[in-house]
């Protein structure tokens, strides 16, 4: 995995958080679910920190699904989580492996 890779993912998970803090704020999510969406990208920060980028990816579908169910359930309005889980799908597809070429 490339140097830049994995600058851009970090830059891109700290916005995640920072939209979620403010989401806890803005008293849009209650604090023990905007602690779980912390908790997941936390999660993805340091596995992608140390390299691991199939653990990275797996915390940041963890954010997704777990935003994805709040939103369902009604403890996260559309309008606040869509632009925070599009953020979270366009990493995740960052961090895909590239596939081999030959």
């Amino acid at each position: 995995m490339g140097e830049t890779r994995t600058a851009g993912g970090a830059v891109a998970i700290s916005r995640l958080r920072l939209q979620c803090l403010a989401l806890v704020d803005a008293d849009c999510v209650r604090p023990e679910d905007g602690s779980m969406l912390l908790a997941a990208l936390d999660g993805a920060l340091l596995d992608l920190a140390a390299g691991d980028l199939p653990a990275a990816r797996a915390g940041m579908a963890r954010f997704i699904a777990a935003a994805q169910r709040l939103m369902e359930a009604g403890f996260l309005a559309p309008q606040e989580g869509r632009q925070p889980l599009a953020a979270a799908r366009a990493l995740l597809d960052t961090l895909r492996e590239p596939v081999p070429r030959g």
